[in-house]
């Protein structure tokens, strides 16, 4: 068991605003994020005991925000939605292993954490239709597009002989930000509310 102490330092604000009109309804937002791991890096990681220590430097953004709906008919809307998002890593994986010690027994088993990790960040598009019938049901369909990078991967490394490194030539991996996603999908439900007793959802 490895213990440690770490004391990262997060702040967010949000601040948004709604407009209805008879002809549409807006929600237009705005969020910031500042994320300070507050821990150290190495400069060359093929030397992890004997290579020079950086500190980690603060990551920010700024996130719009915008939801429209139109209303087609009397139980009719569209609606879009545009949004960014930051998401920081779980701290295990900015904190393990935190010295930077190469355990043998373990080798690539036992993957270092990267306090300069970046925060994955989403750019996400929707749009969609719901429409109500005889009162009681509704039908909607949703499209949905995300586009999500700085996904969580991790790095083969290798200790370099020659620098008073014990286990040279040893490999090791470390957390690294290297893989990128899209998700695409349609969102299809029926629903029925509470009437003689009976209601549904499917989807």
């Amino acid at each position: 068991h490895v213990n440690y102490r770490e004391k990262p330092f997060e702040v967010s604000a949000f601040i948004q605003d709604k407009a209805e009109y008879d002809y549409l309804v807006m929600n237009v937002g705005l969020r910031f994020d500042y994320f300070d791991p507050n821990s150290q890096i190495l400069s060359d990681y093929g030397r992890p005991q004997t290579s020079e220590r950086l500190s980690t430097k603060p990551e920010w953004q700024i996130s719009p925000r915008i939801g429209l709906a139109y209303p087609i008919s009397t139980e009719g809307v569209f609606h879009v939605a545009y949004g960014h998002f930051f998401q920081v890593p779980a701290f295990q994986f900015l904190y393990t292993n935190p010295d930077y010690t190469y355990d043998p027994e373990s080798g690539l088993g036992r993957v270092f954490g990267n306090p300069q990790l970046k925060a994955q960040q989403t750019v996400s598009y929707e749009f969609g239709l719901r429409q109500g019938f005889y009162e009681t049901m509704t039908l909607s369909m949703t499209a949905f597009y995300k586009d999500i990078r700085n996904l969580l991967g991790s790095r083969i490394e290798v200790i370099q002989p020659g620098f008073d490194e014990p286990f040279p030539l040893s490999r090791y991996g470390r957390y690294v930000n290297r893989d990128y996603g899209q998700v695409k999908g349609v969102l299809l439900e029926a629903n029925r509310r509470m009437t003689d007793g009976f209601s549904f959802t499917f989807s």
